[in-house]
This record gives structure tokens, sequence and C-alpha cells, in this order.
């Protein structure tokens, strides 16, 4: 588990403030197994002691291949992806319907997970 990895971002960052090519390359092209490293943790005890290295700074848990985008699962839903003999590509619904749809649907079945909801 490397402990120096707020630095090594910290690092990338200064690159790209002070190099204008750097920023324009980091633009189009971000090196995201630099700036999201990725640790394995192979305890609860190595997990609690990197929770605690982390000093107030954010953390998120990986996807299964560290190849694919970052994307949340609204992304993924307002998504379409298409493809013809002669072409392809993709194109996003629009959010907000998607959007109220989930919450409504969480809201419907939160009561099956905690009995002690506000009433508001």
């Amino acid at each position: 588990m490397s402990a120096n990895w707020n630095e090594r971002i910290k690092a990338i960052i200064d690159k790209v403030k002070a190099d204008d090519d750097a920023a324009r390359a980091f633009n189009y092209d971000p090196p995201y197994d630099e700036f999201f490293p990725a640790e394995r943790i192979e305890s609860w005890q190595a997990l609690e002691q990197w929770v605690t290295q982390l000093d107030g700074s954010w953390c998120f848990r990986r996807q299964r291949d560290a190849t694919w985008v970052l994307s949340t699962s609204l992304d993924r839903a307002v998504k379409i992806e298409h493809q013809t003999e002669h072409s392809s590509g993709w194109y996003h619904l629009p959010r907000r319907p998607i959007e109220r749809d989930y919450l409504f649907r969480f809201q419907q079945q939160a009561q099956n997970w905690d009995m002690h909801l506000p009433l508001n």
C-alpha cells in the first residue's frame, strides 16, 4: 500500500499548472492511471490503516476493470449506444426524468431496508 498517493496527485496537478502543453494534454487525455491510483487492500486492518491516512481526502471504490471510464449508474442509464453497418456512436437521454424515476423507486423501496424513516 503506497503512503504517498496524495503527493503523487499533487505533483501531477503542479506539473499541469506549470506547463501549458501538459495542461492541454491533461484536458484531452488525463493520466488516469496516475491521477486515480489504485490500492489493493488485503485485510480489514489494512483498509482501516489506509482510510486513516486519507486525513479527510476523498477515496472511491474502484470498478472491476480499471480501464473503464469513471461514471455513475445514472450516467450509464442515460447513455444509449447504437451501431449500424456503417456507423456507431452514442448519445445521452434527458437525465431529469430518469433521476425522478430512480428517486421514486428508491423512496418506494426504502421502507424495506430501514424501519426508522423520517416523516418528511
